[in-house]
């Protein structure tokens, strides 16, 4: 995975409750579409945000192995729910709570995602940052990339069962707080 390069601030990138950042990707991730607020709050042109890769703008403290529940995701089951803390192009952060779904073309091949991204309340931040803290530190014991995604899964997974919930319970419970 492509890490970005912007060192981040702890400056926080806010948007309107009423708006939403939408962005399409190919099967690689690659931005293929993007709606002004999302360039605004990411500080990119149109120009500038397609071809990215949309880990491109995950923030270092995300853990990896959230990506590869996304892109694991059978297209059939549906849309994907996360929360994902993005990093802006002057290094500011941002939460989101971001609603996944596969993209179809008139054939109905498989061909992308379509996101769709909320802003989220601090109440929610203190429910996630901490056990996202986890994960990453996790992760980042492995050298291996893959290896890296696949102890953060674990670990994910493991805090879940412990909890008595599947990711999209989890996700469920937290979103109660703020819609």
């Amino acid at each position: 995975m492509t890490e970005n390069p912007v060192r981040p601030t702890r400056e926080e990138a806010v948007f309107n409750d009423s708006e939403l950042m939408v962005t399409q990707s190919d099967l690689n991730g690659a931005l293929i579409y993007c709606n002004d607020v999302y360039c605004r709050v990411m500080e990119a042109t149109t120009a500038e945000a397609l071809g990215q890769i949309m880990s491109f703008s995950w923030h270092p403290d995300m853990p990896r192995s959230l990506l590869k529940r996304v892109l694991d995701t059978d297209p059939a089951v549906g849309e994907l729910f996360l929360y994902v803390k993005h990093i802006t192009q002057s290094g500011k952060f941002v939460w989101v709570l971001a609603q996944v779904s596969p993209l179809f073309n008139g054939s109905d091949e498989h061909i992308g995602y379509n996101s769709v991204r909320r802003s989220v309340t601090p109440e929610v931040v203190l429910q996630i940052a901490d056990l996202y803290r986890s994960i990453r530190s996790e992760e980042q014991r492995h050298p291996d990339p893959d290896a890296a995604m696949l102890a953060g899964e674990n670990l994910l997974n493991t805090m879940l069962t412990d909890q008595g919930h599947d990711y999209p319970e989890f996700i469920w419970s937290i979103m109660g707080t703020k819609l």
